[in-house]
């Protein structure tokens, strides 16, 4: 009996350092256990964090969108009356036998308000500078570039047409009157106008009203064009796929 009680006891000697080991690998089991939950949790939450980062940033675009699309509204609506205007004076213009003087007069009195276009788009400006338009979609950000393309060429032809603009009213002011009190310049000198300056002035003011009347045009034709697109992005953002 003895005998196989000192057996028993070696053999239980001899497999505590495998009990150890098992305890070992069992606690660094648990231990990445814990860590790999961990990393799933923080993932989780950085997943959380990005959606809710990417839907404040899709909200702001949204509202750059709506607040873009109505200028461009109001700018297309006063710019279609101005064209009106002008083409007013042309079928007076054309009717003819109208004296030089009345025509001047007649073309000098209608109005040619400059605009330039400002787009309203600081969100993805801001985006693009930091990196941050990655958070959206291929299709997202590479729609909100075309816009921004679309955009950009607009001012440069609306720039375009204003310095044509100045340059022609500067021609103008070298044969029309350039006296800003309401009495007749040229009757108090004593002097009477030349027919060849007073034709060229009116050219020139042709040239001015050809310009403002374009430049209304490029404000309709152009603004359409941002309009619809800025529509199909903010359906895009909202997550509607057609």
């Amino acid at each position: 009996i003895n005998f196989f009680r000192k057996i028993r006891k070696k053999f239980a000697d001899d497999n505590k350092p495998l009990k150890y080991m098992r305890y070992a690998i069992g606690e660094i089991v648990l231990v990445m256990i814990g860590i790999l939950l961990a990393l799933q949790v923080n993932n989780w939450n950085e997943v959380r964090k990005s959606k809710i980062k990417v839907e404040i940033f899709k909200e702001k675009i949204i509202s750059d969108l709506i607040k873009d699309t109505l200028n461009i509204e109001t700018q297309i609506g006063l710019a279609r009356n101005y064209k009106k205007i002008i083409k007013g004076y042309y079928t007076f213009f054309e009717s003819g036998n109208k004296p030089i003087g009345i025509l001047i007069d007649s073309a000098m009195k209608v109005p040619t308000p400059l605009y330039r276009y400002h787009p309203i788009n600081f969100t993805f400006l801001g985006m693009q500078s930091s990196g941050n338009l990655e958070l959206l979609t291929e299709r997202e950000s590479h729609s909100l570039m075309e816009l921004s393309n679309t955009q950009k060429q607009t001012q440069i032809v609306f720039e375009k047409k204003v310095s044509e603009y100045f340059d022609n009213k500067i021609e103008r002011e070298k044969y029309l009157e350039n006296d800003l009190s309401d009495s007749d310049f040229y009757n108090i000198i004593g002097v009477e106008p030349d027919d060849e300056d007073l034709i060229n002035g009116l050219k020139y003011q042709h040239h001015v009203l050809k310009i403002n009347d374009e430049i209304h045009g490029t404000m309709i034709y152009q603004g359409e064009i941002i309009k619809e697109e800025s529509k199909r992005i903010i359906s895009l953002l909202k997550g509607n796929k057609n």
